[in-house]
């Protein structure tokens, strides 16, 4: 089996499942969520990026050629409710050996756990499928929900050292795979 093929077969096989929650790999129809989550302003207020139409038509794209070929680096699912069947959001995993994690939810979907049974379940997959050395994240300073968030998943949180480069002022977080295999 060629490296290709494994890549292809890692994609199609990465749902993820929890009690209230489905998570499947990003594809090409999930455009509109896309397009939601990242225009929203509601949302962009607490990450700090607001794309226009355009932007994000070519970030979709740019992404969507990226998901499957590079699955290990590049790891997106849509969030689906397990009762409603709607999509209700998007997290990632992005890096190498450490992955940048994210999770947006539509508005609707916010302060109800779901990032928390999200969270849990991506960073488990990132640790005991994709075998990856830590998780980190970057939240901004002033976003209690999410502070509360990484502390409850067990993240090691550097509240001394604000990342000014970011698009807001932020605090950096790691979570490291104590259990990881080395290759």
């Amino acid at each position: 089996m060629n490296k290709h093929t494994r890549l292809a077969d890692a994609y199609h096989s990465a749902q993820i499942e929890g009690p209230g929650y489905l998570l499947k790999p990003l594809a090409g129809d999930d455009f509109t969520l896309y397009r939601q989550l990242y225009t929203l302003p509601s949302i962009q207020k607490w990450i700090g990026v607001a794309f226009s139409d355009r932007q994000v038509e070519r970030a979709f794209a740019q992404l969507s050629s990226k998901v499957q070929p590079f699955w290990f680096d590049n790891m997106h699912w849509v969030i689906y409710d397990k009762v409603s069947e709607d999509a209700i959001g998007i997290t990632a995993l992005v890096g190498q050996s450490a992955v940048e994690v994210g999770t947006l939810l539509l508005p609707h979907a916010q302060n109800k756990g779901v990032a928390y049974e999200v969270m849990s379940n991506t960073i488990n997959y990132a640790f005991t499928q994709a075998n990856k050395e830590k998780v980190f994240a970057y939240f901004w300073y002033k976003h209690t929900a999410s502070f509360r968030l990484v502390k409850k998943l067990g993240f090691y949180i550097d509240q001394v050292t604000l990342h000014k480069q970011r698009p807001l002022p932020s605090f950096y977080c790691e979570k490291i795979n104590k259990n990881r295999v080395s290759v």
